[in-house]
């Protein structure tokens, strides 16, 4: 089982187009590549095209409750982003509920700088 995420600051918008478009190349390229063939059919892949829609409404990297949920996580939280505690947010405990229901061997969050390529 593998998990993309993007869109966790919802003004960096090519995050998500870099899901988009890698769905879109795991589609096109199954049964006409074999590696992405292969990729497919031995592994569960997950793909959140945006954990922060509020953000993205507003162009900005906080949510409705004005709190960054990049950090929100419980991994080193330290009360930045305007985050009241950790796993404060209905984002963030979504994904951490996700994450610990499943057996996940990569979870990967991509950020502005992470380009599709790397994905393969």
């Amino acid at each position: 089982e593998v998990f993309f995420e993007a869109g966790i600051h919802g003004d960096e918008i090519g995050t998500v187009e870099n899901i988009i478009r890698f769905a879109r190349d795991l589609c096109k390229g199954y049964g006409t590549n074999t590696q992405i063939t292969n990729l497919v059919n031995t592994r569960e892949i997950f793909l959140l095209l945006m954990v922060n829609p509020d953000g993205r409404e507003s162009m900005s990297r906080y949510n409705a409750n004005y709190v960054d949920i990049n950090r929100d996580g419980g991994y080193m939280w330290n009360g930045e982003g305007n985050s009241p505690a950790a796993w404060s947010q209905v984002e963030t405990k979504a994904i951490r509920n996700f994450l610990n229901q499943r057996h996940f061997v990569v979870v990967r969050s991509l950020f502005l700088t992470l380009g599709a390529t790397v994905l393969m």
